[in-house]
């Protein structure tokens, strides 16, 4: 990955850490197979269903597309057809957020013909979202081990075994990861990494049947693992729309890019980040654990929304010291 005009780091760097973060986590699934086929021991019988063999084809679709990209750097509408593909795929199986419940009412609002586009939209935001944080050394890899550490607690919470087995062995993936691209990194984890993460964040919160996924149980937490990423990516959409240029066009403007801009260094940019990660993640995640105590999961989840709010906020005021301090920059040539 040579320097550029939008790169933070100084020096070429190599940037197939995704290959490994993926290699390790296939062979890792594969010995969990091979040890339950030799002992008492068995794999959740979801591992063994075509559904998991479908979500199998959208990751290798998306770790092929990380790996091309990486190699030939892909015009964007072909990468998109691609994404679009790896969406169907969950489809395919059955994972569609058909529902979302109404805090606090108990209302279960059917979405009906909507939910399979709102589906794709979810996998196809996620994936790019993650994509677009992956700007700074442990960024990306800090944020989704964080991510996929709540998502697998929460999974193993509600009975989603298998789904809960992938985060954690996700988890010990990106964190050998970690080692090498925590600043000052010596690898990156690239397109293939952060493209092929993104899809399983977004993928695991709806393994389920539609009445038992995580997404339809508590959908708070995948919103509130996601908020940073999201948050980022619309922010970065909207300032393309007043700019004129498309929505695909690269800039140095991201949240980090802007913190490291104002004086902040590698490390409290990873802090803040982790951070407001932990802040706005925690209380969802207690909400799960204590499910069965209506009272305290009430409050928590005020305290989650409130913590949201607070986030956006912050968000908010460090756009407007930001372009206070930084009139907006003559937008970059639009890559095709």
């Amino acid at each position: 990955d040579a320097p550029n005009h939008r790169s933070v780091h100084k020096e070429p760097m190599p940037r197939l850490g995704g290959v490994g973060i993926f290699a390790s986590f296939a062979l890792a699934l594969l010995a969990l197979f091979l040890w339950g086929s030799l002992s008492n021991w068995k794999m959740p019988a979801m591992a063994y269903s075509g559904r998991a063999l479908w979500v199998g084809l959208g990751l290798v679709s998306t770790i092929v597309l990380g790996v091309m990209d990486d190699f030939v750097q892909f015009r964007a509408v072909y990468k998109f057809l691609l994404q679009i593909f790896g969406a169907l795929t969950a489809l395919a199986t059955g994972l569609v957020i058909s529902e979302v419940t109404v805090p606090f009412l108990d209302w279960h609002v059917d979405l009906g013909v909507f939910g399979p586009l709102l589906t794709v939209i979810w996998v196809i935001g996620i994936t790019n979202a993650v994509n677009l944080i992956d700007g700074m050394d442990g960024l990306a890899g800090g944020f989704s081990t964080l991510a996929f550490t709540f998502l697998g607690i929460a999974m193993a919470l509600t009975d989603h075994w298998f789904a809960a087995m992938a985060c954690f062995l996700l988890v010990g993936a990106i964190l050998g990861f970690l080692v090498f691209n925590f600043p000052p990194a010596k690898i990156f984890m690239g397109d293939t990494g952060s493209l092929a993460i993104g899809y399983l964040l977004a993928i695991l919160p709806l393994w389920g049947s539609p009445e038992s996924s995580l997404f339809h149980q508590l959908w708070l937490l995948p919103f509130t693992v996601v908020l940073i990423p999201v948050g980022d990516t619309t922010a970065a959409i909207l300032r393309r729309i007043r700019q004129g240029v498309p929505v695909w066009s690269p800039d140095k403007e991201h949240t980090h890019h802007k913190l490291l801009r104002l004086g902040f260094s590698t490390r409290q940019v990873l802090a803040l980040v982790y951070g407001t990660f932990v802040l706005t993640g925690s209380p969802v995640l207690f909400q799960a654990m204590l499910e069965e105590n209506h009272w305290g999961t009430s409050w928590l989840l005020v305290l989650s929304v409130g913590s949201v709010v607070v986030v956006t906020a912050l968000f908010t005021l460090l756009h407007v010291v930001y372009r206070r301090k930084f009139p907006d920059p003559k937008p970059l040539t639009a890559t095709p």
